[in-house]
This record gives C-alpha cells, sequence and structure tokens, in this order.
C-alpha cells in the first residue's frame, strides 16, 4: 500500500484507501525515461530538449479535472499542444500544520493521463503554507499601511501570507518540496512531470502580497533590513507609507532626500530573488532534469515598487531557473484587436542568457462574452477573435519565446473555454503551420532603432502619480508599436553588452540614474558622433540638443502622432501607417489591424518580392495596399 509521509495513522490509511480507489496510469506511463529537459536554441528559436526530442515551448494550461478542463486538454492535444500545468493548491495538499497529502496531485495527473495518453506535466504549486502560518504567525509579512485582514484579494488587502524574509518559512518550504520530488520520483507516472513552476505572490506571480500596501515591516523583515548594506540601518524603523513618497516628483525617488527608501526597495527585491532561487535550487536537487520557471521579470508594467519582480539579470543568470513567464498587459491598447499585445518583461534578456521567455495568451473570446467579467478586454465576433489569435502566436517568432495557453477567468465549469471556438483553433493551427514556414530567426533583426529600459529604474519610482508614471510604460509602448516604425526592445544591460555598431539610435524609456561603469559606458555610447536618441523625464548626463532630445512624457501629446514624430525625428522611415501593429524581424514583417480599411505597407530596402504566408499571395513591389473588411493579420516574408 502508497503512503506519502505523514504523521497519523488515521491519514495514512485514508491515503492508502484514495489511491486504491483511483484509476491506474497508462502502461505507456511506465515506459517513459527519466526526463533531461533544458532549454535550447534552435535557428534562433527557444526550444525544449527533452531527452534529446525538440519540442515547442507551447503549454496548456487548463488542467483536466473536470470535464470543462478535459475537453480543453484534448482540444489542444489535437493541435499538437501537450505540455499540460496542473496546479496544486495548498488546500489540496496541507492537511496540517507540517502535515502533506499528495494525493489530490497523484488525482490530477491521472485525469489529465486518461484525457492526453502521451502528455508532459508542468506542475504549479502554490506555496502559501495557510495552515502552518496560523500556527507560525510571526512568520507572515506585516504591512505598513495597517494590520492583517482575515479575507479578501491578495493584491488589494492584507490577508496572511508568509514573508520571503522568514527563514522558517523558507526552512518549512524546502522540507515540503523535498517530499513533493520524492513522491514524485516514486510514481509510475512521475516521469511525466518534465517541469515545475514554484508560486509565491500575489496571483502566483513573484510580486510581494498586497504591494499597493506598503513595505513589509515583519520582524523577518527588519532583521534582514538592518544588516543591509554593512548595517547602515541597524536599529532604524522600515520605511513608512508615507516615506515612499516624493511629492516633488511624480517619476522618481531623489537619493539625496530618499536614500532609506531606495535601499528598502533594493532590499526586499533581493529577499524574494534570493528566496525564490533558493527554491528552484531545491526542484533542480529534488526533481533531476526537470526545467524550473516562475511568473517572474514584469519589468513593463506599473506595480509599486515593493510588488516589482524585475531583477532580471540576477534571475536569468542562475542555472537553476530555466523560463520565466508573463501575460501582456491587461489594457485595451494591448489585448483588443489592433493592439500589440506585447509582453511585460524584455525577451532580449532571455536571449542573451540563453533561457525562454514565455508569453501567456489568456484572451477573452466573443462566445463566452456574457459569462466572463473582463467584457472590456474581449473580442465581439469571429474574425476578431481569429486575427487576435493570429497576433499573439506570431509574437512567438518576433519575440523569439514561447507561448501558454491560460483561462484565468471564473464560471470555468458553466461555460465553454475561452479558447473553444473554432477560429480560435483555426488561427492556432495555421499560425503553427506559418512559423514552420518562415524558418529560422535570424540573430540581427535589421531595425534600426533601440527601445531601452532599466529595470532599476522600476526601483527607484515615486508612489505618488501612478498615472503620469504609466504613461512611462503602457502608454509610451503603445505609441512606439503604433508609430508604424519596428524596433527592438531591450534592457540597458541588454545595450550595453552589444557592440556600438548594432544601433545608432534609441529611445531610453526610464534610463534615469545609472551609475559607475554602466553610466560611463552608456555616456560614451550615446555620445558618439552619429549616435542619436530621445529620452523621457530626463537624461542623466548633458547630450547637446542636435544628437539628444528630452521629452517631458506628461506633456506630450495624446494620440500616436508624437511617438511616429520621435522616431522620425531620429531618421526612421515608418513601414506602416501610424495607429496599426507593424512588427519586423530579418525578411519578415508582420501588419495587424482591428478594423476595416485600406492600408499602404512600405516594406524595407531588399523585400520587393513577398509571400503573404496566410493566404499564399505573392507581391512583385515594395508597396503594398490591403483592404481588409475588418480585423485582419498579414505575414510577409521575402523571397
Amino acid at each position: 500500500m502508497r503512503t506519502n509521509r505523514i504523521l497519523s495513522f488515521a491519514v495514512v490509511l485514508c491515503v492508502g484507501l484514495a489511491a486504491a480507489c483511483s484509476p491506474a496510469p497508462p502502461d505507456s506511463a511506465q515506459e517513459i525515461p527519466e526526463p533531461d529537459a533544458k532549454i535550447v536554441y534552435v535557428d534562433g528559436m527557444p526550444k525544449i530538449s527533452l531527452n534529446g526530442k525538440i519540442l515547442n515551448p507551447e503549454f496548456n494550461q487548463s488542467g483536466a479535472h473536470n470535464e470543462y478542463k478535459a475537453r480543453a486538454a484534448r482540444h489542444m492535444d489535437s493541435l499538437g499542444i501537450n505540455i499540460n500545468q496542473l496546479t496544486l493548491h495548498p488546500d489540496e495538499y496541507e492537511l496540517a500544520s507540517g502535515v502533506y497529502s499528495f494525493d489530490a496531485y497523484e488525482k490530477k495527473v491521472l485525469q489529465l493521463l486518461e484525457n492526453v495518453p502521451d502528455g508532459r506535466i508542468l506542475l504549479l504549486v502554490r506555496l502559501e503554507f495557510r495552515k502552518w502560518l496560523a500556527a507560525h504567525p510571526g512568520e507572515r509579512i506585516e504591512f505598513a499601511n495597517g494590520p492583517i485582514e482575515s479575507t479578501g484579494d491578495e493584491r488589494v488587502n492584507r490577508v496572511a501570507r508568509p514573508s520571503a524574509a522568514s527563514t522558517a518559512y523558507r526552512a518549512e518550504v524546502k522540507r515540503f518540496l523535498t517530499q513533493l520530488g520524492e513522491f514524485t520520483r516514486s510514481q509510475p507516472w512521475g516521469n511525466r512531470v518534465i517541469a515545475v513552476r514554484p508560486s509565491w505572490g500575489v496571483y502566483t506571480e513573484w510580486h510581494m502580497y498586497a504591494f499597493d500596501q506598503g513595505p513589509d515591516i515583519s520582524p523577518a523583515m527588519a532583521e534582514v533590513f538592518h544588516k543591509w548594506k554593512d548595517g547602515r540601518y541597524a536599529g532604524e524603523s522600515l520605511p513608512t507609507m508615507e516615506e515612499r513618497i516624493d511629492k516633488d516628483d511624480p517619476f522618481f525617488l531623489d537619493k539625496e532626500k530618499h536614500q532609506k527608501v531606495l535601499d528598502y526597495f533594493d532590499c526586499e527585491a533581493n529577499v524574494v530573488t534570493d528566496y525564490m532561487l533558493e527554491v528552484a535550487h531545491t526542484i533542480k536537487e529534488v526533481l533531476p532534469g526537470r526545467l524550473v520557471g516562475m511568473y517572474y521579470g514584469y519589468v513593463m508594467t506599473t506595480h509599486e515598487p515593493e510588488g516589482a519582480n524585475v531583477m532580471l539579470d540576477k534571475v536569468l543568470s542562475s542555472p537553476d531557473i530555466d523560463f520565466l513567464s508573463n501575460p501582456a498587459d491587461y489594457t485595451r491598447n494591448a489585448r483588443l484587436p489592433g493592439g500589440a499585445y506585447y509582453h511585460r518583461t524584455v525577451p532580449a534578456s532571455f536571449h542573451r542568457y540563453g533561457k525562454l521567455a514565455m508569453l501567456e495568451d489568456d484572451m477573452r473570446h466573443y462566445h463566452v462574452y456574457e459569462q466572463i467579467s473582463h467584457k472590456h478586454l474581449s473580442t465581439r465576433n469571429e474574425t476578431e477573435a481569429e486575427m487576435t489569435t493570429r497576433r499573439n502566436w506570431l509574437n512567438q517568432y518576433f519575440d523569439g519565446c514561447g507561448i501558454q495557453m491560460l483561462d484565468p477567468e471564473s464560471n470555468q465549469d458553466s461555460r465553454p473555454f475561452l479558447m473553444d471556438a473554432p477560429p480560435v483553433w483555426r488561427a492556432i493551427a495555421d499560425t503553427k503551420k506559418v512559423l514552420g514556414q518562415i524558418g529560422g530567426r535570424p540573430e540581427v533583426s535589421g531595425n534600426k532603432v533601440a527601445v531601452v529600459v532599466d529595470w532599476r529604474g522600476r526601483l527607484q519610482r515615486s508612489s505618488s502619480e501612478e498615472e503620469v508614471f504609466a504613461l512611462v510604460y503602457r502608454e509610451s509602448l503603445w505609441g512606439l508599436y503604433a508609430s508604424g516604425v519596428p524596433f527592438d526592445l531591450m534592457t540597458l544591460d541588454d545595450f550595453l553588452a552589444l557592440p556600438a555598431k548594432c544601433y545608432e539610435k534609441a529611445v531610453f524609456l526610464n534610463v534615469v540614474a545609472p551609475e559607475g561603469e554602466m553610466r560611463a559606458a552608456l555616456e560614451k555610447r550615446v555620445s558618439a558622433r552619429n549616435f542619436k536618441s530621445a529620452w523621457l523625464v530626463r537624461c542623466p548626463f548633458p547630450l547637446p540638443e542636435s544628437s539628444a532630445r528630452v521629452f517631458d512624457i506628461s506633456a506630450l501629446p495624446s494620440g500616436n502622432d508624437a511617438w511616429r514624430e520621435i522616431l522620425e525625428d531620429l531618421g526612421e522611415t515608418p513601414i506602416g501607417p501610424v495607429g496599426y501593429l507593424v512588427r519586423r524581424h530579418g525578411n519578415v514583417v508582420m501588419f495587424h489591424t482591428g478594423e476595416a480599411g485600406t492600408y499602404t505597407l512600405h516594406l524595407p530596402k531588399g523585400m520587393s518580392k513577398v509571400k503573404e504566408l496566410y493566404s499564399g499571395r505573392e507581391y512583385n513591389s515594395s508597396e503594398i495596399v490591403l483592404q481588409t473588411e475588418g480585423s485582419a493579420t498579414f505575414l510577409f516574408k521575402a523571397k
């Protein structure tokens, strides 16, 4: 009789009876070798190598533990997407403080394999440990904005959650993960588990819980902060809500006035990151050969600094991290037809480290409009659903990333899957074929403009004017994507790692306070005679106006024409009309619109003979006139 590592004979007996009643695993499960999974780059694209077999990084995240989810898993499997995420919640494995059962985990695995016999498994495990935390209240986060509340939304309410600074909590997590790994390896289906996604933070993302509620002022965090910077703040209180705000600067905190707050933001971000890497290392030890990934790296978003999970270089340089995931921003300009569906992270950094960025497709579609809550982000008809799905999936090529499908909405058991519509399936199948026709992804995009962000700026921002500050990330990004001029997005670290000849034009969105060698290298690069740049908010050093212009983002005109003019001032020639999405990498160009119209594209030099890959239509001119009756997505490749 199988038993879990638990403390009471009664629990052991229940576990054994549950196992006896569980369906048997498929015979083929016993023939699967121990996984050896890693991220590799093939023809410039990130792939998963599983025991030497190359797999596309495409995940289905529905699970299969009810008919709604099982049908979604079967649909995805029919499209060749059979890496399936299963989610394990604390209420499913935590019997009591420090007492764990993995029956629900096993049941979910077997239900999935009944529906997807050749499926592989990505396990997401949430690490709140609510029962353990109730027995150890001193290890909780304490919020600067007030006492813990019993219930509520874990982003906006002060719910009881473990502090990442707690050594006792981290030790318990390691003990739990060790048991989870031992259990998985002992099962006949254990080798089906090829990846693990540990989760701490709001909505399973590694943001500090209730980050709108200020710093974590728990004793555990205070102990770490008092040792930070060689004990500079020993004996001092942690930052208050008021100290986080600079009323004189709505964008960034002044170092002379707010050094303690800035050091606290840096400290907390490192505490969370160190904990995350510690968890990843444990998983690599107890489940060797598996991929490990998290929801992390949200540089292009507007959460408070306490919630920033932005330390890309520290995380991606770790041998224990294989992939990070992120959803597109939840705005109309990012989501709806005509939008760009851009990442919250910066895929260029992943390429530099040979890691995998996963873009989450959690679109809402017309066929479930009445049942969903996010109606303002839903497509309205079949055409919009098909064309936005094309757009989302084509980002794999233009960003060099993978994609994962998720339905996070409510009322799931009473309605179809968010992607369970013929136009969506058709778009996925068609785009998978088109991606296969494109061929390799060249290292050099051919774009002339670098759009540069500094993740450190997320830890330096003032908390007084979120709406104004959002312009730096949300409004500016959409304006750039809708300018008609293609560009390459990268971090300051990515930019400085490239040879100077790669880009002689750049837009700097939030690069305001580089220090030391980085500052010197940046100043040398942008001061070169042929270099032209545009800066939002401020430039960190004096540059002649003939080569650099600084824009007050809050004073920029509304609409996308301003960004079109900025890029044209840098000497760029637009490919498409302003207000619509144009992307280019190598000899491939995408055009996406959300509305009917006539559009003229002026393709780059060398693209005078092209083929539109969805329709097969050929063009013998670099000027292409398109007519659409509604939303449309085109993909052109030069011969």
